[in-house]
């Protein structure tokens, strides 16, 4: 037997409307007769909680915990192997050691997922400033220029 709603609460240092909203939304479970076991579902709520949307002391410790659970926590939904080939691209790419999809056991943490994305955004940043110092040419454009003069020059 677990304890209650409220007393997990008071134990984890949050409202009883977050821990209502973590049991509603998934990232906790309850056990068959309502209650709550701490244990398990302290390791849930720091495997499932994205340490970026927490705020004060709790977020670092939050952050720390989630940093350390996620690499070992179960997946709620099973990702497409391409999506864990495409982060350790992403992640290779950068300059990071991704580690294999095969080393990793498949999985993902939310921690290097999110680096990728961050990566990608970066990257897709660089592009546009390029292009607005027209540093970078448009392919289309070029293609046309080449096939141009290369009629020009058999016609002459």
């Amino acid at each position: 037997m677990g304890v209650s709603r409220r007393s997990y609460a008071a134990q984890r240092g949050v409202s009883e409307a977050a821990v209502r909203k973590a049991i509603a939304t998934g990232r906790i479970t309850t056990l068959p007769d309502g209650t709550i076991d701490p244990t398990r579902a302290d390791s849930e709520w720091g495997a499932q909680t994205d340490p970026a949307k927490q705020r004060g002391q709790h977020a670092k410790q939050m952050g720390a915990e989630t940093a350390a659970g996620t690499a070992r926590a179960a997946a709620t939904k099973p990702v497409p192997q391409a999506a864990i080939r495409a982060v350790a691209d992403t992640l290779r790419d950068a300059g990071t050691d991704p580690g294999s999809p095969e080393a990793t056991g498949g999985e993902v943490s939310f921690l290097r997922a999110r680096m990728a994305n961050e990566v990608l955004k970066t990257q897709t940043a660089k592009v546009r400033l390029e292009r607005m110092k027209a540093e970078v040419i448009d392919r289309a454009r070029a293609t046309a220029m080449v096939f141009d003069l290369a009629r020009r020059e058999r016609d002459a």
